[in-house]
């Protein structure tokens, strides 16, 4: 493929198209879960309540350090998670990268919308005995989703070479905040895969639709810091 000018075309002006398509089916496989949820909400409670058992009746040694992980990623869906998300918007703009600023907010603020109107069209009641404050219905998971949505963005800003230790990473982070809701018993197992679902899948179109321009930013951003590195060792080498 090339430009008008003859050349060949930069791989970063291309969106691939998986990353939109997987996005998007993952988005669609929520919804139609939610739908089939909605009709049946006896039978889905049957499927979660062995699973849920299970995460949350552990071992007492097990079950005390669950419980301080699970107070502490409590607090990702409220004021301290958001102070973390305004931070990493705050850095984002120092360093003028404001398609990834764009795109993070995007996908934050896309995240919390699609879940929050799901939940009200399906209405699903909490698993009993919730040991957390919660104030709306089960499915999906917010605090999941905002936590996908939070790994994905992350993913999205850092180079490639970071991008290979983030991924397991932040995969370890989103199964914890899953876990951790399931053991508070404040939302069923399903909900937690859906709303991890659906934070991921929302980043991925968010990602897809800004590609190009989120690309060509982060390469503008490694090469400013390459130099700016090279300059560090070799001041006469930044003069020429």
């Amino acid at each position: 493929m090339t430009d008008d000018g003859g050349e060949q075309a930069s791989p970063s002006s291309r969106r691939p198209r998986a990353l939109g398509i997987v996005g998007g089916t993952l988005v669609l496989l929520v919804v139609t879960a939610g739908g089939l949820l909605r009709l049946d909400q006896q039978r889905w409670a049957r499927l979660d309540d062995a699973a849920s058992r299970a995460i949350g009746d552990a071992d007492p040694a097990v079950d005390t350090v669950a419980d301080v992980l699970s107070q502490a990623l409590d607090a990702f869906d409220s004021w301290p998670g958001y102070l973390l998300i305004a931070a990493m918007l705050g850095v984002l703009a120092l360093q003028r990268r404001w398609w990834h600023l764009a795109a993070a907010a995007s996908t934050a603020l896309g995240g919390v919308i699609t879940s929050q109107l799901i939940k009200l069209w399906v209405d699903r009641l909490r698993p009993e005995g919730t040991q957390v404050d919660t104030h709306d219905a089960s499915f999906p998971s917010g605090h999941s989703t905002l936590a996908a949505c939070f790994v994905v963005v992350v993913g999205m800003c850092l180079g490639s070479a970071a991008r290979r230790w983030w991924w397991p990473t932040g995969g370890l982070l989103l199964v914890a905040m899953m876990l951790s809701r399931v053991h508070v018993h404040a939302h069923w197992l399903s909900d937690t895969i859906a709303g991890a679902l659906l934070g991921i899948g929302v980043g991925m179109v968010v990602w897809w639709a800004m590609y190009p321009q989120l690309e060509r930013e982060l390469l503008s951003e490694e090469h400013r810091t390459d130099v700016g590195a090279r300059a560090g060792k070799n001041p006469r080498a930044a003069d020429r």
